[in-house]
């Protein structure tokens, strides 16, 4: 606890120099989201932390530690690309308090810190901070006219028909199957009653299953990596996009690894 604790510090005074300029944007929100992933500090950690207001002004007991922290405030000032004399001053105070440039200083902000509580983007980190470690996932959900949507990042999945067929089948298929299991009669059904439901599908429901369904996998390959492509547009991290994506290598059953308790799917399928 005493570690995570100090790390929380850390980063609660990041935050408070990303403030300094009455602009705490999305770039440097998720530096510091870096910063803490880097030091193993989890949302969940930070807001416990940052809510029991234990945390303290601390120097860090070792030498590389102190300036490990102040190049990770450089780098926060820096972002932006835009460098405020206040931002300046802040490190500077720091750098002092941690015992370069004279004696120590005592920092001239408020010890409890609730400027950063209540910072009108204090809400938004948070969110940015979950999105970036996984704690924060979004449903997926299948509406009556067939949109895949993702409510928390506000997106919806834009492909054609026969690959949204494809993500509605295997968001249906919680242990997945093999590509050579997708022309099972059970398997084929499915996928072109899903097909022949969503708008602007082609007529030709049979030749385009037939397709998707060989056993040589070229349509499948073809349309689960159109969904997968389009799928890194919308989830926030490289960490959660394995849990939205279709899986599996060769040889292993195909499926998307996500939670079924954040799967709805309102057509009656």
């Amino acid at each position: 606890m005493e570690r995570k604790r100090q790390n929380a510090a850390h980063i609660r005074n990041l935050i408070l120099l990303a403030i300094r300029d009455n602009n705490f944007d999305e770039k440097e929100m998720k530096l510091i989201v870096k910063i803490a992933i880097r030091l193993e500090l989890s949302c969940l950690d930070f807001e416990k932390l940052i809510e029991s207001q234990l945390l303290r002004l601390e120097i860090p007991d070792q030498i590389y530690e102190r300036i490990e922290q102040l190049n990770d405030m450089v780098s926060v000032m820096k972002t932006d690309g835009v460098i405020h004399i206040e931002e300046v001053k802040l490190i500077e105070q720091f750098a002092k308090y941690y015992g370069f440039g004279g004696e120590n200083e005592i920092i001239d902000f408020n010890l409890n810190f609730d400027d950063v509580r209540n910072h009108k983007s204090f809400k938004k980190f948070m969110n940015v901070f979950k999105n970036m470690t996984g704690e924060n996932m979004s449903e997926v959900r299948v509406d009556n006219d067939f949109r895949i949507l993702f409510p928390l990042y506000k997106a919806e999945l834009k492909v054609g028909p026969i690959a949204k067929a494809l993500y509605v089948f295997f968001l249906k298929k919680p242990n997945g199957c093999l590509i050579t299991e997708l022309q099972n009669k059970e398997n084929w059904e499915l996928l072109s009653y899903i097909y022949r439901n969503m708008p602007n599908a082609h007529q030709n429901v049979v030749e385009r299953i037939d397709g998707l369904t060989h056993p040589l996998g070229l349509r499948f390959n073809e349309n689960s990596c159109r969904i997968n492509k389009t799928l890194k547009g919308i989830i926030p991290c490289e960490k959660l996009e394995a849990q939205y994506k279709i899986m599996g290598g060769k040889n292993e059953p195909k499926l998307i690894p996500l939670k079924q308790e954040l799967i709805f799917i309102q057509p009656a399928i």
